[in-house]
C-alpha cells in the first residue's frame, strides 16, 4: 500500500503521494541525472527479476524485456495546490528506490535528533553510518571498512564527526551459479551485474543522501572512474574503493 508500490502498479496513470516521497523521488532523480543515468531508480522490472537467495537467475529474454522499460526521465514528480503527484512516462516501467531510501532516512533521523537537542549520537542503519559529535569521553567515532573476504574483519577504520558513510557492496547480496559468481549491482543497459574491479565502496559526506546516492554510483564505475568522479564531486569528503583481496585505493 506504499506510495511507491501504487505508483508502479498505476500503469502510467498519476498517483497521489505524499510530500515525503515526492522529496525522495526528486532527491533520488538527481543522483540519476548526475551519474549520467549509471544510478536509475527505474531498475526495479529488473530488479524483480532476481533472486539471489534462492539463487535464480532471469533469463537473457526476461532482462532486455525488462530493461527496455529502464529510463529514470520518465518519472515525473509534481505539486499542485499543495498535493503532490508522480507518474511513469512508460506504463510497464517500476520505480525501485532501495539504492538511496536510507540516505534519505538517515538524514530525516539526524534533523529530528538535533532538533530534540541531542549532539553526540550514532546512527546506523546497517551499511549506512551517520556520526555525529563524539562518542563518550570525548573520543572521535572510528567507522570500520569491512573486508570483502571475511565479514567479521575489517580492512581499517575511518574517524568520522558530523557526517556519514555509506558502503555499497557486492559481497552481501550475491550466489554462484555453475562456477559463475552474480550480484546485486545491475547494470542500467543489461539487467546483469556490472563487471567492476572492486568489492566494496565507501563513500564519506557532510550528508547520508549524498554517501548512498554516490557509493552505488562508484561502485559500478569501478576504481578508475570511480576515483575520477570522486575528485569531480565536491559533496563526497572521501572515497573508499575495496578490491576482492582487500587491498584499498583511497581518494
Amino acid at each position: 500500500h506504499s506510495d511507491i508500490s501504487r505508483l508502479n502498479r498505476a500503469e502510467g496513470t498519476p498517483v497521489e503521494i505524499s510530500r515525503d516521497t515526492a522529496d525522495l523521488l526528486e532527491c533520488a532523480l538527481s543522483y540519476c541525472a548526475d551519474s549520467d543515468g549509471r544510478f536509475d531508480i527505474t531498475m526495479g522490472a529488473a530488479v524483480q527479476l532476481w533472486d539471489l537467495r534462492r539463487a535464480i537467475i532471469p533469463s537473457q529474454d526476461a532482462l532486455r524485456e525488462a530493461v527496455a522499460h529502464v529510463d529514470w526521465r520518465g518519472v515525473r514528480v509534481r505539486e499542485e495546490s499543495g498535493h503532490y503527484f508522480a507518474q511513469l512516462a512508460d506504463p510497464q516501467a517500476a520505480v525501485d528506490v532501495g539504492g538511496i531510501a536510507k540516505g534519505w532516512i538517515a538524514d530525516k533521523f539526524t534533523s529530528a535528533l538535533l532538533k530534540e537537542g541531542l549532539e553526540d549520537f550514532l546512527i546506523n542503519l546497517g551499511g549506512n553510518v551517520v556520526a555525529h559529535g563524539k562518542k563518550p569521553g570525548g573520543i572521535a567515532w572510528n567507522i570500520g571498512i569491512r573486508d570483502p573476504r571475511d565479514e567479521n574483519s575489517i580492512v581499517g577504520a575511518v574517524p568520522l564527526c558530523d557526517a556519514s558513510a555509506v558502503t555499497s557492496g557486492i559481497y552481501e547480496r550475491c550466489c554462484e551459479v555453475n562456477g559463475k559468481f552474480y550480484h546485486h549491482i545491475l547494470s542500467p543497459e543489461t539487467g546483469m551485474p556490472v563487471q567492476i574491479d572492486v568489492a566494496g565502496a565507501t563513500v564519506i559526506a557532510d550528508r547520508s543522501i549524498d554517501a548512498e546516492g554516490y557509493s552505488t554510483t562508484l561502485l559500478a564505475l569501478g576504481t578508475v572512474r570511480g576515483l575520477a568522479f570522486a575528485r569531480e564531486h565536491p559533496a563526497i569528503r572521501k572515497a573508499i574503493f575495496v578490491t576482492s583481496n582487500g587491498d584499498v585505493l583511497e581518494s
